[in-house]
């Protein structure tokens, strides 16, 4: 197999029309504002740290950019508003009987990537993982493209199958996922496309993904423009003989009490701007709070204290976003600041909490603030910080790339760059890389996608402690979802891919001449081929092409088969 390369930037052209908006006015409409303020807040920070930090994939002026773009093809008139109307009558149009999404009835089969195979390196992004409370065994994994995919062998095979979310909700993308408490077939799932729109929402099933039922929507949660970040529920039994469940929103906290009737009643819970912001300026701040983490103590005795990082947003020139953690102590009907904790600082993009079955009277804290990230421990019994990790740069989760060990408080991982550190007992354990590997024929090393990796691909997403196994942790990356062992030296990883149809096809090619020759161009992921001859109820397997970065283009030759042409991101 022979293959051509060439970097993105070779294959577009400049579109036309398109110019600088310095020399007129922008565009009208809510898009546009919105990249007005944001340019004004990118201008400030931009002084606040190197354009290596700034520019940095995974960092929050790259995320805001693939924001805008996803919007900007969808808002020719710069109202994100209208395509969300288009969703919703597109959405009332094609909903069946039998509970399925689908555009049409055929019969569509689908071919992969879902396994890993060959010199295969991972299949697709995953977002977030849930470990069953009750069940090790059984776990949950999200992905924005592929849906909800769920294993009841987690600590044996490990096979993934898919929830039911690609039929069974208008968009199958899901961004969160847990258990009910007690439970091991009852699922609930955000699914939105950032806005929660009229046709996102929380959702549930009662039946392992049978069906599906919506229950939180654009009228419970102050309108389409919502945006739902994940929920949390509280494990004791309320006086309803339910749970209760908390969803974090970027309009505030919602709460209900009966997450399990046919239509729970969500309430938003009043937040009351703590002294340092106030303090910190004299301009207004946003009534609307987002609520980004939280968690409850991690104690084996059942407790009413939580802690979540809340961002606040000082109305001046460049809006200034606070992060700040707050605790409760009366599962969260009211909220004040955690004493003691660091001055504010506008550079922390994101801040999120973790606890330790070890150490159930502490919460680790981690902020996010490019090369000067830092994790720290607040122990509610003493109301003092203490700070574990320090100058790591999570590029990748939005804060979420942090998982502390269950049966150790002081071991942990957190993001770093591309890949992830492992602290223990207050200092970084290395990870060795293999060594490149070449071929005459190649210039980049062969097995350049494990010499940046600890965890089986770049880009890691979540990491969960293992609650039944010591120094064990799970990690969700751009290839799928891996387990890492931290007992052996150096610590190993595992993929735990089989059966997550989560790749994200950004290009498809096919010979003219061997229509069984596809190659894929897989946006966070790579390039990928199958030779697989066709035959009934085909599931091919796949192969990697040798060429390290995100794939964004792949073109099969039209006269020769063997040749493929194909661009990465990078």
């Amino acid at each position: 197999m022979k293959y051509s390369e060439c970097s993105a930037s070779c294959l577009f052209a400049a579109l036309l029309g398109v110019q600088g908006w310095a020399q007129s006015d922008p565009p009208g409409g809510a898009l546009y504002q919105i990249w007005q303020e944001k340019q004004a807040y990118f201008d400030v920070l931009r002084t606040e740290m190197p354009d290596s930090v700034f520019f940095h994939e995974g960092g929050e002026y790259a995320e805001f950019q693939k924001w805008f773009r996803y919007w900007q093809a969808r808002s020719p008139q710069g109202e994100p508003g209208l395509y969300d109307q288009m969703m919703k009558s597109y959405c009332e149009q094609k909903f069946h009987s039998g509970g399925s999404f689908k555009s049409n009835t055929d019969p569509w089969l689908e071919i992969g990537p879902k396994r890993i195979s060959n010199n295969m390196f991972g299949i697709g992004p995953v977002r977030h993982i849930a470990i069953s409370q009750d069940d090790t065994d059984h776990m949950l994994c999200t992905s924005n493209s592929g849906g909800l995919f769920h294993t009841a062998d987690a600590n044996a095979s490990c096979t993934w199958h898919n929830a039911g979310t690609d039929l069974g909700l208008p968009h199958s993308g899901c961004n969160w996922a847990d258990f009910y408490p007690g439970s091991t077939n009852k699922w609930y799932t955000t699914s939105t496309y950032g806005r929660i729109s009229y046709v996102g929402g929380l959702y549930r099933t009662g039946n392992s993904g049978a069906d599906w039922v919506r229950i939180a929507d654009h009228t419970d949660l102050e309108g389409p423009a919502t945006e739902v970040y994940q929920f949390l529920f509280d494990r004791k039994l309320n006086v309803q003989s339910d749970h209760r469940l908390f969803l974090l929103t970027s309009k505030g906290l919602y709460v209900t009490d009966d997450p399990e009737v046919a239509d729970p009643q969500w309430t938003e819970i009043t937040i009351t701007v703590p002294t340092s912001v106030t303090s910190y300026s004299s301009d207004p701040v946003d009534p609307n709070v987002l609520v980004y983490d939280m968690e409850y103590l991690a104690s084996s005795t059942p407790t009413s204290t939580l802690c979540a990082s809340m961002r606040f947003t000082i109305l001046d020139g460049p809006q200034t976003k606070i992060c700040r953690f707050m605790l409760s102590t009366d599962d969260g009907s009211t909220w004040a600041e955690i004493p003691n904790q660091p001055a504010i600082d506008p550079a922390v993009e994101w801040a999120t909490v973790e606890t330790s079955a070890a150490l159930p009277t502490a919460f680790h804290c981690m902020v996010e603030k490019g090369s000067n990230s830092w994790v720290k421990l607040y122990d509610t019994s003493t109301q003092n910080w203490s700070t574990l990790a320090s100058g790591f740069n999570p590029d990748f989760g939005a804060g979420h790339t942090f998982g502390v060990d269950q049966f150790n408080a002081n071991s942990f991982i957190v993001g770093d760059g591309l890949d992830v550190n492992w602290y223990l007992n207050g200092a970084e354990v290395p990870f060795i890389y293999p060594a490149p590997q070449y071929s005459p024929l190649t210039v980049a090393p062969l097995n350049r996608q494990f010499t940046k990796s600890s965890t089986g691909h770049d880009d890691v997403e979540d990491i969960v402690g293992d609650p039944a196994q010591p120094g064990v942790f799970w990690a969700a990356n751009h290839g799928g979802v891996s387990r890492i062992n931290t007992n052996v030296s150096p610590r190993t990883w595992e993929y735990k891919c089989e059966g997550l149809g989560v790749a994200e096809v950004w290009s498809m090619s096919t010979s003219q001449n061997k229509p069984d020759y596809i190659a894929l161009g897989l946006y966070h992921a790579c390039h990928m081929i199958t030779r697989t001859p066709y035959a009934p109820s085909w599931d091919p397997d796949w192969s990697y092409l040798y060429q390290y970065g995100d794939g964004t283009l792949a073109i099969v030759d039209h006269k020769d088969p063997n040749v493929v042409y194909h661009a990465t991101q990078g």
